[in-house]
């Protein structure tokens, strides 16, 4: 049975999903209401935490199997856990999706500054791809 991926953060940029599922996905843009994401303190990727305020832009992907997800949990360890949410659509469509929210046991890791994406490409993607290889390596052998 397939499933839908909400994506925010690095997950949400075509380069990342792809280097960590192997796949490219149908994907359009959405959010999701009275959650934010920050970078995390010495991390040069994000969180998203309910704060009950705010509102997190980001992808969402269809046709997201049980495989996939395997793969996606093992990338995103033990700092998120995967929940249902509803994303609203651009076309205000909302959609019951499967996205991954930080951690109760990690959310002290939540530095002051929000996500952005443009600044994490300019100065982190390129290094961020190479060191993650290893990530997915367990699961694909």
């Amino acid at each position: 049975m397939a499933h839908v991926l909400f994506t925010y953060g690095t997950l949400s940029l075509p380069e990342v999903i792809h280097r960590v599922t192997g796949k490219c996905f149908p994907a359009v843009d959405a959010l999701i209401e009275e959650y934010e994401t920050y970078y995390l303190k010495n991390r040069p990727y994000p969180g998203m935490c309910y704060t009950g305020k705010g509102n997190t832009w980001g992808k969402l992907h269809f046709d997201i199997d049980a495989a996939t997800f395997d793969l996606l949990d093992h990338y995103e360890g033990g700092e998120y856990v995967r929940q249902q949410i509803t994303a609203v659509t651009t076309e205000g469509k909302s959609v019951t999706a499967q996205a991954y929210v930080l951690a109760d046991n990690a959310k002290h890791l939540v530095s002051v500054r929000p996500w952005n994406e443009k600044t994490f490409r300019q100065r982190y993607l390129a290094q961020y791809l190479n060191e993650m290889e290893w990530r997915r390596k367990p699961l694909r052998q």
